[in-house]
């Protein structure tokens, strides 16, 4: 090792998120976490290897083909993904949900920050907590009275977040904004060549 790519080596220090709304923990286990005001974790991880992503980042329904198929065993579902810059560096964003027992889903947003060679994930988790599916049965009692059918409804839109804020969807989508808007990535890791 070279003295020069001793001093750039990258590390989960390359990337720092800013913000009041989490309180800080310290690492666990290798990864930096956070606590929201409801609870929810919210990690960063650093991976020293190449990412197991497709290729192409641009193709939208490929990688939501590729997480969904991961998911599957789980019963999860794919609920949002897109590809958008943080800090000017290119991330994927996505938001799944997966069953709880006995009822209800946890919700996980994550950004992947894709490099050749490494690569860091910010996570947070949101579990439905007390009495499961309350939202939806309001939601389709009042759609079902002023339109007779569902067809087409979708209980995890973004409609629906600023009525039921502490719904772990919305609590996973304000995760996500807090992330976009505090992350910090350093100038070493810009330097790297871009992932696909």
């Amino acid at each position: 090792m070279t003295l020069e790519s001793h001093f750039n080596k990258i590390t989960i220090n390359d990337v720092e998120l800013n913000v009041d709304e989490f309180s800080y923990q310290g690492e666990q286990e290798g990864a930096k976490v956070w606590y929201t005001e409801y609870g929810d974790g919210v990690g960063l991880f650093f991976y020293d290897m190449v990412p197991d992503l497709p290729n192409n980042l641009e193709d939208k329904s490929l990688l939501t083909l590729f997480y969904q198929e991961l998911l599957n065993d789980a019963a999860g579902k794919v609920v949002e993904l897109d590809v958008v810059a943080l800090d000017n560096v290119r991330a994927v964003k996505l938001l799944i949900k997966v069953p709880q027992s006995p009822s209800g889903f946890t919700y996980v947003i994550s950004y992947t920050i894709p490099y050749k060679t490494f690569s860091f994930v910010l996570k947070g988790q949101c579990e439905e907590h007390g009495d499961t599916g309350i939202k939806e049965t309001i939601l389709v009692s009042r759609i079902l009275k002023a339109h007779g059918s569902i067809e087409n409804f979708n209980a995890d839109s973004t409609d629906y977040d600023e009525e039921f804020p502490e719904h772990p969807v919305a609590r996973a989508r304000k995760i996500a904004d807090t992330i976009s808007r505090g992350i910090k990535i350093s100038e070493t890791v810009k330097q790297h060549e871009p992932f696909g």
